[in-house]
């Protein structure tokens, strides 16, 4: 810095001083109107994304445009568990039951939930969502020819999908083994959390199943191109005759499912053992959907039943029970409406 000879030293700092404040000052403005343009535009985003700058927007059932985009309504609570109570107590022998509220996020009902029963094929649930979720990481691919048997060639896809529609135990043993039996295990109690549950062992309670049909509910770690190939497994799942499994056609939806309407949605998986002195084992895990009236609002429910020595007519009791109080608080056309199941005949089987 030059300093003038006939200027004090005082004088000089004073100006380079303010010199310095104007910089700043300056700095400031700019970082100031750069910083608004920042928050402006990570804000406009922020609505763009939430879809609140969409004008006239059409949302699915059971949802409301709110600020130009849709959000699900939530109907009020309702509590289910004086139905759940008097099925159990009214049926008696060895039952559970566990009916979760989806859509407010809390039990609804439950009868004996932490008893343990066998699973039977509801084991494919742990070995299925396992599965979709090692392809969603990139972990495993389709492989086009993943199982091949005298009925054909399935990819790993079919085969997930077939071991929830069909129950297909050739597919689901096979996954299972790749995963490693033990390897599960430990996912199920270390990553789900689910403490009552030992796949090896074909042991669990409804709770533990419930639980796990909401993480197949919320998606977690499944990618979205696989979600529609997932739900329709546990929707459309119409009688087969597979590998002459059942006497006739072996009907997947006579448990739960046949409980409800055609106006209920029911996204169900079963598990059974039916021997030459009757039912051992009927075990239903499903996710149902109903439009509340009222609110305009989709009630979802977790329902599952575990039995011992009952029939299907069991579940079906519990579904009847719970639609005829959604009925009352929702009215009877407030519901969706869904493909009727069929009438088969079903002998000696294990699912």
């Amino acid at each position: 810095m030059l300093i003038n000879p006939e200027m004090p030293d005082w004088e000089v700092r004073k100006k380079d001083q303010i010199k310095t404040l104007k910089s700043m000052i300056g700095f400031m403005v700019v970082a100031v109107i750069l910083g608004g343009g920042v928050w402006f535009w990570n804000t406009k985003n922020s609505d763009i994304k939430s879809g609140k700058e969409t004008a006239g927007i059409e949302c699915a059932e059971g949802q409301v445009s709110i600020d130009g985009g849709c959000e699900k309504i939530r109907p009020e609570f309702l509590d289910l568990s004086e139905v759940v109570r008097n099925w159990g107590e009214s049926t008696g022998g060895e039952i559970s039951a566990y009916v979760y509220d989806l859509s407010n996020e809390r039990i609804a009902g439950a009868f004996h939930s932490e008893v343990s029963f066998e699973m039977r094929s509801i084991y494919k649930l742990f070995v299925a969502y396992e599965g979709y979720r090692r392809i969603s990481l990139g972990v495993w691919g389709d492989d086009a020819d993943y199982l091949v048997n005298e009925a054909g060639s399935l990819s790993r896809l079919d085969c997930l999908d077939l071991m929830i529609r069909e129950s297909h135990s050739g597919c689901a043993e096979k996954m299972w083994d790749e995963i490693g039996r033990e390897e599960l295990d430990g996912i199920v109690r270390n990553e789900f959390m689910l403490f009552s549950t030992s796949v090896s062992g074909l042991t669990t309670n409804v709770a533990d199943v419930a639980k796990m049909m909401v993480r197949f509910y919320k998606n977690e770690g499944i990618s979205g191109d696989l979600v529609e190939r997932m739900k329709d497994s546990f929707l459309n799942q119409p009688a087969t005759n597979r590998e002459g499994l059942c006497e006739g056609l072996c009907d997947w939806r006579q448990g739960l499912p046949a409980g409800f309407s055609e106006k209920v949605k029911v996204y169900d998986k079963v598990g059974w053992l039916n021997a030459e002195t009757g039912w051992e084992v009927y075990n239903d895990a499903a996710i149902i959907e109903t439009l509340d009236k009222k609110s305009g609002g989709m009630r979802s429910y977790a329902v599952v039943v575990m039995t011992k020595n009952m029939g299907p007519e069991v579940n079906q009791a519990l579904g009847r029970a719970i639609e005829e109080v959604l009925n009352v608080t929702s009215g009877e056309e407030g519901v969706t409406e869904v493909e009727p199941g069929l009438e088969v005949v079903s002998g000696e089987t294990e699912s």
